[in-house]
């Protein structure tokens, strides 16, 4: 699902597998990787076997920084943002669930491009739509794709579905994890997460809560 040359940055490293696997499996693709602790660096080394060896990676760059200062700092623009650093109910999310953090997003992103976002809250879910034209729920992953775009660059649903014909391994693992849902929701309260209101710290009421009626989730695709 990725285009060759495409250019990613990454909040949030952890032991770099995810981070290292792009960049092994995609050697076109650049990406900037950016963790705020300086013990990643060890995490890194110590399971280089699992994350193809990031550090090595020519295509792969690995920085210690905060995250959102990094992307403000950075002016070049990106096809994919990912921040898979903090889920919402965490002290500190809000600096990076933030409508001024996805206005910054929104900015550093090329037309067609997406932003892949860790969380499972109602607040952040809300903030990502009021930012994003098109925001969709992968459940299982407890995560969000945000995108500008009716027809995302980087979000090829047809080759899901052609991946899901060939693949049972693949198709499973889709049906486990619930697919893409289109997000569409009220803000509560009329509340979005705000640096001067800092509510994914300490609020974690999931759109997928079945009693909470103010959310709708349905199953979709991109409109062309």
């Amino acid at each position: 699902m990725l285009r060759e040359r495409s250019e990613i940055f990454n909040i949030g490293i952890g032991l770099g597998i995810s981070n290292g696997i792009v960049g092994a499996r995609f050697p076109d693709v650049h990406s900037m990787n950016v963790d705020y602790s300086p013990a990643v660096l060890s995490f890194i080394r110590r399971y280089a076997d699992f994350n193809g060896r990031l550090l090595e990676q020519k295509n792969s760059e690995v920085r210690i920084a905060d995250g959102r200062l990094a992307l403000l700092r950075d002016e070049r623009v990106y096809d994919l943002i990912a921040e898979l650093g903090n889920q919402d109910g965490y002290p500190g999310a809000s600096t990076i669930k933030s409508v001024e953090f996805l206005e910054l997003v929104r900015r550093r992103l090329r037309p067609g491009g997406v932003y892949f976002a860790a969380g499972t809250g109602r607040f952040f879910a809300a903030t990502l739509q009021s930012t994003f034209r098109n925001v969709y729920a992968v459940r299982g992953l407890l995560t969000f794709i945000a995108t500008d775009s009716d027809l995302p660059s980087l979000v090829d649903i047809t080759a899901i579905d052609r991946l899901r014909a060939v693949d049972a391994d693949f198709a499973a693992e889709m049906d486990r994890i619930g697919g893409f849902q289109i997000v569409r929701l009220a803000p509560i309260g009329g509340r979005l997460v705000r640096d001067e209101d800092p509510v994914a710290d300490y609020n974690r009421r999931h759109v997928n809560a079945p009693d909470e009626g103010e959310v709708a989730l349905t199953v979709g695709r991109p409109r062309h």
